[in-house]
């Protein structure tokens, strides 16, 4: 029950390790509600934009690149 380091970084006890496929973040315990709210809302937001994909837009058109670049 002590902070540990690891490479560069420091773990307090009560932090949380996350990993997946494109690599590992530790969420200090005083943010955790934080990362909770902000995954949701980046969930929300890529199934929204894999909804589109599915109706037949482009990622040009989803994200207006089409309009800003003259697409």
């Amino acid at each position: 029950n002590e902070p540990i380091i690891i490479g560069e970084y420091t773990i307090h006890p009560g932090d949380i390790i996350v990993g997946d496929r494109d690599g590992v973040v530790v969420i200090p315990q005083n943010r955790i509600d934080e990362a909770i709210e902000k995954s949701k809302a980046r969930e929300e937001k890529e199934e929204h934009v894999r909804r589109q994909l599915r109706e037949g837009k482009s990622s040009i058109q989803i994200y207006g690149w089409d309009k800003k670049f003259g697409y």
